[in-house]
């Protein structure tokens, strides 16, 4: 076993235990970030799951525990879980915290730096997969809002995309480093973002839950066959804004915020909008608020989003993804990502 147990609590075949009924008191057992370790049918090879980055993202966790309590199988390979912020879920009130206020989002510490306490937890995770050196890395979220399931990947070959179709049928392939976990790719092991859905839906944690048994069974997961209902988007881009921004959602502009979003804004999640569709109202009648860059990190606002008349609109046909309607995660993070359609 790997010497850096720093934060990572190690569990070899936890199928022997008994666990708590529901996953908030698995959770409350775990009590820190911890590592699963199950002996496969082939021990020669290793595949890594990875959930819970962010605390309001139960989907992987929830799958998990129904696989160990309900329907727990020896998997085809030796197998690695690693279920990371706990105590972030743990915060009251629960599952409600993509990351503590003062901490770093651990999701964005994989390239480093690893100086304080998400970065350290990063560091260990990276410490264990190095030393395992599993074939695959299945890394299992939510979106931020509501919304269908989808991957992320940094390749769009032929082992992502076989990974990605044991989970969903829609694939973004981006350039954005955001010092995520899947960007392990670009180095070392093929590895696939799942976004679930939306965290409190039932859909999500079935779609994970089946996706993690097909996971755990499949003896070649490069072996499984494309579907031709594989749609894959390229080159999206974040629309973001200022840390100081003020964001509200409703069916009007309102005087006390910088910038109001439609109230039913998440129903574009992947669905498309033409440049007749407003998104939102802003105070000031300029972009000085917003941020979009492109790949090559230049500025392309303009490219994707307009202001008329105090009004937010694209300018051309686009796709959008992890819309959300959580203002901090808005700020924080972002307001949504866009993709031109491929027949555009």
């Amino acid at each position: 076993m790997p010497v850096n147990r720093r934060l990572l609590h190690v569990i070899e075949n936890p199928q022997e235990q008994q666990w708590p009924s529901t996953p908030e008191l698995f959770l409350e057992q775990l009590s820190y970030p911890t590592l699963f370790w199950i002996q496969g049918k082939d021990t020669s090879r290793h595949r890594a799951i990875v959930t819970l980055l962010h605390g309001n993202e139960p989907s992987g966790l929830i799958a998990i525990h129904k696989w160990l309590t309900h329907s727990f199988f020896t998997p085809a390979v030796n197998t690695i879980i690693i279920i990371a912020a706990v105590q972030t879920a743990l915060t009251s009130p629960r599952f409600s915290y993509r990351h503590l206020p003062h901490l770093r989002d651990l999701n964005r510490c994989f390239n480093g730096p690893h100086d304080d306490l998400p970065g350290f937890l990063a560091e260990s995770i990276l410490a264990q997969l190095n030393h395992y050196q599993p074939e695959a890395i299945i890394d299992i979220h939510n979106t931020s809002g509501k919304g269908p399931d989808f991957s992320v990947s940094i390749s769009a070959d032929n082992q992502h995309q076989q990974l990605v179709t044991l989970f969903t049928n829609q694939m973004i392939i981006t350039e954005i480093k955001l010092g995520a976990l899947m960007e392990l790719s670009e180095h070392s092991v093929p590895t696939v973002t799942i976004e679930c859905g939306g965290a409190n839906c039932n859909t999500s944690h079935t779609v994970a839950y089946q996706g993690l048994v097909r996971f755990l069974q499949e003896e070649n997961v490069y072996n499984t066959a494309i579907p031709n209902t594989l749609e894959i988007l390229y080159h999206p881009v974040r629309l973001q804004v200022k840390e100081s921004t003020i964001i509200n959602y409703a069916n009007q502009y309102c005087s006390y915020t910088d910038l109001t979003l439609r109230e039913d804004i998440e129903q574009f999640n992947f669905g498309i909008i033409t440049p007749d569709m407003p998104l939102g109202w802003t105070k000031h009648n300029n972009r000085e608020s917003f941020k979009l860059l492109n790949a090559a990190g230049k500025d392309a606002f303009h490219d994707y989003f307009c202001i008329k008349d105090h009004t937010l609109y694209p300018t051309q046909t686009l796709k959008l993804f992890m819309i959300t309607r959580n203002p901090t995660i808005a700020v924080e993070d972002c307001l949504l990502y866009a993709v031109k359609p491929p027949s555009m």
